[in-house]
């Protein structure tokens, strides 16, 4: 018996009168072809017809549910026929069908007929098991024509009644956020959830088949064997587009449905402009506000045109429309991940949106919510550099949720892995610390108790701040603990890494950040690194070590004044004064280890050794052994300076102590160590000392 082609099985299953084992024959044949190279138009077309028909089993009718796998498109009245089949199905059946439809949503050949079952499709919300892919597929489908009086009232009712017994549904939540940004007018400001995740992902398999053919699709792959039909397709899908026509995002998955571009127009009172007919900047300057934002909400992150358009004047639509299509993306590459083998499209996928986090200079909450999850499994290796940018743009929240869903993950991975991924945590620790004063804090204390920000003064582009975040924490302690928690790692990562310089110089940038909290960022706060922290800086093993320490506390100095005495702790002024008190005595004064009145007021940090100790150590002169020229760091330099400035003949006669003898001396040291890049310890000297 010849083999079965699989026009020959959808042609038996359409037609009917055969048995079962036959059934599972034709089935099977199905299966292959669709998972190899999709199905054509008119095979989604008769295959539908056999589902809808009912003429077998459910378990048989899922199997070839799964099957509907589309090579270029699916025909609309396909999707109609299943839709109105949906009711002599099982639920499990009727689940499997409206999913499908969202993960196919973007390639059905005519969504306007789709469009006009609006209403029915509103009518399955009041059933509890079909409502979260009812709802989703509604947002899909939702325009600005479609916000009316009874579907909100209904939608309101409908999730006040789901809250009462089952807590707030992500599916209807959604809906109503968007109802409210297409028309503002017709509800309040929707509840809204803590975390920014609408839908789950669902049927992985599923998806990864549909995603990868129409891959192929886009990229005009060619494949062997093609029949005329097949040829003519492909020829057409790969002809050359129109000269304004733009790619799409070639990983996306799935799409959201068109903005109504009649109602738009009417909104704005004039003639809009695609955003396809704009082809120079001059241009996107002069129409930015009646520039249409594009169907493929994806295009976001591969143009930088529309990031401008996206960020100035986008509508909350538009945001609302990018976030659905993110969070699936995000979702589908979550599910197939596996640590230690990164798929290309997950490290592209993430370089595109820290590109854009960068040029928006706000947290994604969809991203915050794909990096909880990520982290639990991250092996601290894949997509190192783009996980790592995206977490230096977290948002301000509690405290604890942030140690838990970010900070404890880190931590195991920077107590487990090398210097280098220390030194890059604290880099993103200090771009994140940076991000949180410069955009997030001001973004915080400009949102006010009160009514909600209108559209066109939105201080968040995609999560504006309600009032009850708002008094849900209080961000300086956020940022007060987020700061001991970094210190707390420091000290554990220098003991590790036994003091290393480029540790040290990671985590001083770090510090500087700090330091700059109330001088520059306007955030009154202000912390100094652990005692050890300091300490190393001073009895380091290179220059950059006293230099990185000295030019820090130049710079808590300078920033300190721009506390109030309120705000400025008498036990932050104190440790401030022993710090800079023990720097002087080290490096200037000779009184390292000295005990005289003025120390007794501040008390030193780690120098008061039992004189008894001292003598132990046979160490002639101690409190001299720490100076500028006597410093273990600092000596090659002073033999440096020695040899530049003496007669060769005369150093055999010469001491670093020869420079100690005149202030003269010290002032051509000095200048001498500012020229070889200390110009730290110079800073302080000038700051702290007061020399001419």
């Amino acid at each position: 018996m010849s083999k079965q082609t699989l026009s020959e099985a959808v042609e038996a299953l359409q037609g009917g009168g055969i048995n079962q084992s036959e059934v599972k024959n034709c089935l099977k044949v199905v299966e292959d072809a669709a998972r190899t190279d999709g199905l054509l138009p008119e095979h989604i077309l008769s295959l539908s017809e056999y589902i809808a028909s009912r003429s077998t089993n459910s378990v048989l009718l899922t199997r070839a549910v799964r099957c509907l796998i589309p090579r270029d498109s699916v025909p609309c009245v396909s999707v109609l026929r299943l839709l109105g089949s949906l009711k002599g199905h099982t639920l499990s059946l009727q689940l499997l069908v409206i999913r499908w439809i969202i993960l196919v949503y973007d390639t059905i050949d005519d969504r306007s007929s789709l469009h006009g079952i609006y209403g029915v499709l509103f009518y399955y919300l009041q059933f509890d098991d079909l409502r979260p892919v009812v709802c989703q597929l509604l947002c899909y489908m939702t325009r600005r024509c479609d916000v009316i009086h009874y579907r909100v009232q209904r939608l309101t009712e409908l999730s006040k009644r789901v809250d009462s017994y089952r807590g707030a549904e992500g599916g209807l939540l959604a809906l109503l956020v968007l109802y409210h940004s297409l028309c503002p007018h017709m509800l309040t400001n929707p509840q809204r959830m803590r975390r920014k995740v609408w839908f789950r992902p669902f049927e992985k398999q599923l998806a990864a088949n549909i995603m990868r053919l129409q891959k192929a699709r886009r990229s005009g792959a060619s494949r062997p064997g093609k029949t005329a039909t097949e040829e003519a397709l492909h020829e057409q899908l790969t002809a050359a587009p129109p000269p304004l026509k733009r790619p799409k995002k070639q990983y996306t998955t799935v799409h959201v449905a068109d903005l109504s571009r009649n109602a738009t127009r009417g909104e704005r009172g004039g003639g809009s402009v695609t955003f396809e007919a704009v082809t120079t900047h001059q241009q996107l300057c002069n129409d930015i506000t009646d520039i249409e934002f594009p169907v493929q909400a994806a295009r976001v992150l591969n143009s930088h045109s529309l990031r401008h358009m996206f960020a100035v004047c986008a509508e909350p639509s538009a945001a609302l429309r990018f976030t659905y299509w993110l969070e699936h993306s995000l979702g589908y590459e979550l599910d197939s991940y596996s640590p230690g083998s990164v798929n290309p499209d997950l490290k592209s996928l993430l370089g595109d949106l820290r590109k854009l986090t960068q040029f928006v200079m706000e947290p994604i909450p969809t991203v915050e919510s794909f990096l909880h999850i990520l982290l639990e499994e991250w092996n601290g290796d894949d997509c190192r550099n783009e996980i790592l940018d995206l977490l230096s743009h977290l948002s301000l929240q509690p405290f604890d949720d942030f140690e838990k869903g970010f900070l404890e993950p880190i931590k195991k991975h920077f107590v487990l892995k090398d210097r280098d991924f220390k030194c890059q945590c604290l880099s993103c620790f200090s771009r994140l610390l940076k991000n949180m004063a410069a955009f997030e804090w001001p973004r915080h204390q400009k949102q006010q108790p009160g009514p909600v920000e209108t559209d066109t003064h939105r201080l968040s582009l995609f999560s504006p701040v309600t009032d009850e975040e708002v008094d849900d924490f209080n961000p300086l302690t956020t940022i007060n603990l987020f700061i001991k928690y970094v210190d707390y790692l420091v000290t554990i990562g220098l003991e590790q890494e036994k003091r290393h310089v480029l540790l040290y110089h990671a985590a001083m940038e770090f510090y500087s950040v700090v330091a700059d909290l109330p001088g520059v960022y306007d955030v009154p706060h202000l912390l100094l690194p652990s005692t050890s922290v300091l300490i190393t800086g001073l009895l380091g093993h290179s220059p950059i070590f006293i230099s990185t320490a000295c030019s820090h506390l130049v710079r808590v100095k300078e920033n300190l004044s721009a506390l109030s005495k309120n705000q400025r702790s008498l036990k932050l002024t104190q440790t401030f004064n022993s710090v800079v008190l023990d720097f002087c005595n080290a490096l200037w004064r000779n009184m390292i280890f000295k005990k005289t009145s003025k120390n007794s007021e501040y008390p030193t940090l780690a120098f008061d050794l039992p004189r008894e100790e001292l003598q132990m150590c046979a160490i002639t002169q101690p409190h001299k052994r720490l100076n500028l020229v006597h410093h273990p760091a600092l000596v090659g330099l002073t033999l440096q300076f020695l040899t530049e400035t003496q007669d060769a003949n005369k150093l055999d006669q010469l001491s670093p102590s020869a420079i100690w003898q005149e202030t003269r001396f010290k002032q051509v040291y000095l200048q001498f160590l500012t020229q070889n890049h200390q110009s730290g310890i110079c800073d302080f000297i000038r700051t702290f000392v007061h020399t001419n």
